[in-house]
């Protein structure tokens, strides 16, 4: 995800060196294509800090051995709400795993509802007397389960479901119909504004993070339960639905309605399920697989032009990481007021008009998302820096192979620039207080807090954690890291634990403490290799 860099403070320190810091990452300095880094973040309160620490495990498996099964955990309790997420206790669902939704919806744009039902094909992983969906606002109009009528209850943004007989272990479905104005039904903390639904006069799109799907479907809201979707969306002409994998038809019906139908081929969070209401401008590209483009008609060609190139970015991309994780890949560009603000929904990126003033770089962004993210899904919120800090360093990756070695090098010293305060002392700062709040305003990327998940150093310090690693073991070595993390965890969750596990194992001398001291350390390390350290040292 790319995000604005205004917003609301990081954490408690002087304003004016706040200012000073965060400045540092708006000023970046420009390049032969484009600016040196495209995604410096809102940083957005979403939670209160909480001291429970995560438990990761090592992996299980040889590092030759790809894996398309999600990690086994211990079964969370699924009698309260939450999947065990320790920055965002609440989030999610325990006692199952969904497989499949099946979606069948109509949206009316004269008052802005949607309506239908939602059918979970999911796995009971022990016996359920009741169980958890995670759905906010919205009314719930009946619910059954494998069929029979089942009462439920609303407890803020969980459904509780309380079938009359219990769920035995094993396969199970339920049918939840519901109905209602999704706009402004998000959980209190999801970026892009009060809701995950957006609405306008042209149609309607999701967005939202660290989670958003609840706010328009009834699902286990977490990026530890994937599944694969089906969608089928009615609306009038002359709207059309954009989504997540592969367009299985449109179908006409009487009214002057159309219902699109919309299916996934591999699993997904949530979150990631893209879907855009609007009367698109289709573009096709000729690429590694089927691209379409759905693009607002209100874009300028300038604008539409950042896009021209994405084949050939999924091409190098290929080359870095491996066989690209899915069967098509495509842009939403929308024409709307959101900030400049992307996000990698899976299959098909959505990308706001604002935030294309970040250039060409913002699409390699989201497209390396694809495998670092969509593809190889965090466990838990802890571990953002899995998404983020891969897809900043894959914009450097891209600079390096079309503009040269130069263009990462800027990258990586801008990054460090800001992480170790050294730019915003070029600015004008206090040398002393920047060493003494930088800790505080750039948190370490591998446990950034609840409230900072989506801080500068997530991104930037994520990107540099990748680059002091391959300074460490050599390029070969280190593209081959990308392979096989990329190969080994497809399709699956991952932990912070079992990238330093492969890593370890892959390199020809010990890593663990470069990557413990670039992703815990309060202050980002130096890169004696480059001459940078952070101001104080």
């Amino acid at each position: 995800m790319t995000k604005p860099v205004s917003g609301r403070p990081l954490v408690r320190f002087p304003p004016g060196l706040a200012l000073a810091l965060l400045a540092t990452v708006a000023a970046c300095s420009s390049s032969p294509n484009g600016p040196v880094t495209t995604s410096p973040p809102v940083v957005t309160t979403l939670a209160a800090p909480t001291t429970v620490a995560p438990t990761t495990a090592a992996p299980t498996t040889s590092p030759s051995a790809p894996s398309t099964e999600p990690p086994t955990t211990a079964v969370p309790d699924a009698s309260v709400e939450g999947i065990g997420d320790p920055y965002y206790p609440s989030l999610g669902n325990g006692g199952y795993q969904v497989a499949r939704y099946q979606l069948d919806l109509a949206w009316d744009p004269s008052n802005g509802t949607l309506g239908g039902t939602a059918n979970l094909h999911a796995t009971a992983e022990t016996e359920l007397s009741a169980f958890h969906l995670d759905l906010t606002g919205m009314e719930v109009t009946g619910v059954e389960v494998d069929g029979a009528p089942a009462p439920f209850d609303r407890v803020g943004s969980e459904l509780i479901i309380s079938p009359a007989e219990p769920v035995a272990a094993g396969p199970f479905q339920v049918e939840v119909a519901y109905r209602g104005d999704p706009a402004g039904t998000t959980p209190e903390g999801s970026l892009f504004g009060p809701s995950s639904w957006h609405p306008d006069d042209d149609g309607a799109f999701v967005m939202g993070e660290p989670f958003g799907a609840s706010g328009w479907f009834p699902c286990n809201d977490h990026p530890a339960d994937k599944a694969q979707v089906r969608l089928q969306m009615r609306v009038p002409e002359p709207f059309a639905v954009a989504s997540s994998g592969v367009l299985e038809g449109v179908e006409r019906i009487d009214g002057g309605d159309r219902v699109f139908t919309w299916r996934t081929t591999r699993p997904l969070a949530p979150y990631m399920l893209a879907l855009g209401i609007g009367r698109w401008v289709e573009e096709e590209q000729q690429g590694p697989v089927p691209m379409v483009n759905y693009m607002d008609p209100d874009l300028t060609d300038d604008e539409t032009a950042l896009f021209d190139r994405q084949p050939e970015m999924l091409e190098r991309l290929v080359e870095l990481f491996g066989a690209y994780p899915f069967d098509s890949y495509g842009a939403l560009v929308l024409d709307d007021e959101t900030p400049q603000a992307a996000l990698e929904t899976q299959t098909l990126s959505t990308f706001s008009r604002a935030s294309l003033g970040f250039g060409s770089n913002v699409v390699v962004h989201e497209m390396a998302h694809q495998w670092f993210g969509d593809s190889v899904t965090l466990t838990t919120w802890q571990d953002i820096w899995l998404h983020e800090g891969f897809a900043t360093y894959s914009e450097w990756l891209w600079d390096e192979a079309d503009v040269g070695p130069d263009a990462l090098e800027a990258s990586v010293r801008f990054a460090y620039g800001v992480m170790g305060g050294a730019a915003a002392v070029a600015q004008g700062a206090d040398a002393e207080e920047v060493a003494e709040e930088l800790p505080n305003i750039f948190p370490p990327p591998g446990d950034p807090g609840p409230d900072q998940v989506f801080n500068p150093s997530v991104y930037l310090r994520g990107g540099l954690t990748l680059h002091a690693l391959r300074l460490e073991m050599g390029d070969e070595d280190f593209l081959r890291l990308l392979k096989s993390w990329a190969r080994r965890h497809r399709y699956g969750n991952v932990t912070t634990d079992d990238f330093i596990t492969l890593a370890s194992d892959i390199a020809a001398t010990p890593v663990d403490d470069v990557l413990e001291d670039w992703l815990f350390q309060p202050v980002v390390p130096p890169m004696p290799q480059l001459g940078l350290a952070p101001v104080g040292q």
